[in-house]
């Protein structure tokens, strides 16, 4: 009923009274979006066209004119579409009357092509992918990478650049065109340098100068007059090249006791190849526990390298003189006096060491051998980083020679895995069920 009849109408109880709403419909609206001024709804009279729709809105600058979309709706009430050439319209040579619930879309030109970017890779502060803008040089692409690291070349700055116009259909091998440029700094190009303007999509490169790196630094530690961090010189420093920067090894150093420690994987190794490296050797391991053991071994990043600092001092320039890498650690002891007894054993422990201490008293002094010990895969760890296994000749074992730092391991053996509850019954099934039918056989054999 109407608004005005509800003061003749009384109200019951259990009465619902409902109030609805005005219809969403207009009958003079037309409507504007996109790349305009004043985008929104405008009134409909009989005069209104599209081209006064453009001038009340005003169109932008970076608007696409050949080519706009009016949504209307047709005598079924159905939407549709229908193509506009609005520079047409705003010449006056074409002319379209607008009706009502019409609503037009004019595009962004930008938003009708690919974002443009030049990429900027190699020796700059900033790198990365840049918005292009027509008239951008190859000195503002470096601009805004916030200019050339001191490792950057000014020799030869690379610009590849796509093949965007060629109209050949054919296959081809060459997808790029290589331009090369010599810069005298950061922002200028050398006079005679032939200077283009980027094109969309370009990729800048600037190369790093062969000789200007870091070769990475090594620690010595212990007894040496100066011990310390070092910066590496060359790639072919040695052991001993470090020892003379170091001032020598003073009289209370142990050279048969040095030890070299170097990183599991090169510094220089990428985290992808550290890991299929990793993965490759998991792939040998037949159950979870021998890959713990293997993380273990592999993660805390340093690993014992064997060498002889006697050797080197004495022959200094050979093979046995290491070249170092970058993270060596060379560790210089004073002279020890003690031998350890680790593992399979009744108590690990240290001992004095003298000229007559064998294998077999260590092992005596550190309670003997556990029952678990694994006595034919007894080893010994030399100072220097080299091992010796307990060996064997005919009937006899052959146990490693002992010098004082000396340390020796006893594996364990692995432990037999009893059967289960379970398995002992399926098994004890079986056995039954193999004699009652063995019984069977003779029963019917008689």
């Amino acid at each position: 009923m109407p608004y005005t009849a509800l003061e003749k109408e009384k109200v019951k109880s259990s009465d619902y009274i409902t109030i609805g709403s005005i219809i969403d419909r207009f009958e003079n609206r037309v409507s504007i979006s996109g790349a305009i001024f004043f985008p929104g709804d405008y009134s409909l009279n009989k005069q209104s066209d599209v081209k006064s729709l453009l001038m009340n809105a005003k169109l932008k600058e970076n608007a696409f004119v050949n080519r706009a979309l009016l949504y209307r709706l047709n005598a079924l009430g159905e939407r549709v579409v229908e193509a506009l050439n609005l520079q047409d319209i705003l010449a006056g040579k074409k002319q379209l009357v607008l009706l009502n619930n019409d609503s037009l879309q004019v595009f962004y030109k930008a938003g009708l092509e690919e974002a443009a970017t030049i990429k900027l890779t190699g020796e700059v502060n900033s790198p990365g992918s840049f918005a292009f803008t027509p008239g951008m040089l190859l000195e503002d692409i470096i601009l805004l990478g916030g200019g050339l690291t001191d490792k950057a070349s000014l020799e030869e700055i690379e610009v590849l650049r796509r093949l965007r116009k060629d109209k050949t259909l054919a296959d081809t091998v060459i997808y790029n065109s290589i331009y090369k440029f010599t810069l005298k700094d950061s922002l200028s190009l050398k006079p005679g340098s032939l200077a283009i303007a980027l094109e969309p999509f370009d990729v800048v490169n600037v190369k790093n100068l062969p000789r200007n790196k870091n070769a990475g630094s090594v620690t010595i530690r212990g007894e040496v007059l100066f011990p310390g961090v070092y910066q590496l010189n060359s790639k072919k420093d040695r052991v001993s090249d470090l020892l003379k920067r170091a001032g020598g090894m003073v009289a209370s150093g142990n050279a048969a006791g040095a030890s070299l420690l170097r990183n599991t994987f090169p510094s220089t190794m990428g985290i992808e190849i550290k890991g299929i490296k990793k993965q490759l050797v998991f792939n040998q391991v037949a159950d979870s526990l021998a890959e713990q053991k293997l993380v273990r071994t592999l993660d805390p990043g340093k690993q014992v390298v064997s060498f002889n600092l006697e050797n080197i001092l004495a022959n200094p320039n050979t093979e046995a003189d290491l070249l170092l890498e970058d993270g060596d650690i060379i560790e210089v002891p004073k002279p020890y006096t003690t031998v350890s007894v680790f593992g399979a054993v009744r108590f690990e422990k240290k001992m004095s060491f003298n000229e007559n201490l064998r294998f077999k008293q260590a092992i005596r002094e550190a309670g003997g051998f556990s029952e678990l010990a694994l006595k034919k895969g007894a080893y010994v760890l030399y100072p220097n980083g080299k091992v010796q296994t307990v060996g064997k000749t005919l009937f006899f074992r052959n146990y490693p020679k002992l010098v004082a730092g000396a340390e020796i391991y006893v594996p364990e053996r692995k432990k037999k895995k009893g059967l289960s509850t379970t398995e002992i019954l399926g098994i004890s099934s079986s056995i039954i069920g193999i004699s009652t039918l063995v019984f069977a056989i003779i029963n019917a054999s008689k």
